[in-house]
């Protein structure tokens, strides 16, 4: 039967500030675009609910890579006929109940699991420490903290994705203690932790994919991409296998009560191996492992580009009502198919 994806990129600010459905489709541009994901690894037979109309090249566009893609059903002009079950980007309340209004299927685990799994401080709980790490829950811990002789340093928001939600700082000389402590206290009204952490060199950004059911299943690794500041880029299908560390977090996962997609994110420096995070949802990762078997291209790169500078576009240039998009999601050096 064909599944209607709803693409919720928007997960992490969703366990924070739950809202309605189409509400929480309009609050960033960024997941405004991102909404268009499905079309890259749904099934031809499925459906994807879309709360914006793309530009009138968009379609034709995907087209060329990928003939036979997933059909579009708007939120304002609802048929879902036939439709039986829902899988979304991550767990959802909005979808939930909007879902049981409409009397289709979405079987996910419980929120707090979920939110549990994707707070950073969770992770770090789980994972060998980078030196002179903390978890941060006062103003008087982050003075102790700050006061420790080792620069750079970086501050993580709890629930902070894509390397948005941190503070770098460069040297104690850079240190602006107000706009710190204002981003710590966002955190500790909400009673989360901040994590302070040396900024390293990285050596190499990964994401590894799993699937949590019955069994713990592996379903592959990707390079990311990442700026100077942390944030995220791309990602390029890997041969290498990133999970020598992992398998105890999703044991723990799997004995917590999750099941669904999950992706853990890590890096090497010379130090060795660290994991970052937890992302118990979908990823950007996890799509360019689809995209990749779909297309045959083992090696499969997709990079977020300035608009202006897409060479093979993976998602619309805009939609209705609304300026152009900044960026694109580009297909590296990608065969098109025939």
């Amino acid at each position: 039967m064909p599944i209607l994806h709803i693409a919720n990129t928007q997960f992490e600010r969703e366990l924070l500030c739950p809202s309605e459905l189409k509400a929480s489709f309009s609050s960033q541009s960024f997941h405004i675009q991102l909404q268009f994901l499905p079309f890259l690894y749904a099934s031809p037979e499925d459906f994807v609910l879309l709360f914006h109309k793309p530009d009138k090249h968009y379609f034709e566009s995907l087209k060329q890579i990928r003939p036979a893609y997933p059909k579009p059903i708007y939120f304002d002009e609802l048929n879902l006929d036939g439709i039986t079950h829902i899988e979304s980007w991550g767990a959802s309340l909005a979808i939930q109940a909007w879902a049981g209004k409409h009397h289709i299927k979405y079987r996910i685990p419980d929120l707090a699991i979920v939110k549990q799994l994707a707070a950073k401080s969770f992770t770090f709980s789980q994972v060998p420490k980078l030196p002179n790490a903390k978890a941060l829950h006062s103003e008087e811990k982050l003075n102790a903290w700050l006061d420790l002789d080792f620069w750079p340093k970086v501050l993580k928001a709890n629930y902070g994705t894509a390397g948005r939600g941190h503070r770098i700082i460069q040297c104690k000389t850079a240190l602006h203690l107000q706009d710190l402590l204002k981003f710590c206290h966002q955190e500790w009204q909400r009673g989360d932790a901040v994590i302070g952490e040396p900024w390293v060199e990285k050596q190499c950004d990964y994401s590894s994919q799993w699937t949590i059911g019955q069994t713990i299943e592996y379903l592959g690794s990707t390079i990311m991409e990442c700026n100077r500041f942390g944030t995220y880029r791309g990602s390029q299908v890997s041969k290498d296998s990133f999970f020598d560390m992992h398998m105890p977090l999703l044991e723990q996962a799997k004995k917590l009560g999750f099941f669904g997609q999950i992706g853990i994110d890590g890096f090497t420096y010379d130090g060795g191996e660290h994991i970052t995070e937890i992302n118990p949802r979908k990823t950007m990762g996890w799509v360019a492992l689809e995209l990749s078997r779909i297309l045959k291209q083992p090696q499969l790169k997709m990079t977020f580009v300035k608009s202006k500078d897409a060479q093979t576009p993976l998602l619309p240039f805009q939609v209705d009502g609304l300026p152009l998009f900044k960026m694109q999601l580009d297909l590296m050096n990608a065969a098109m198919v025939n």
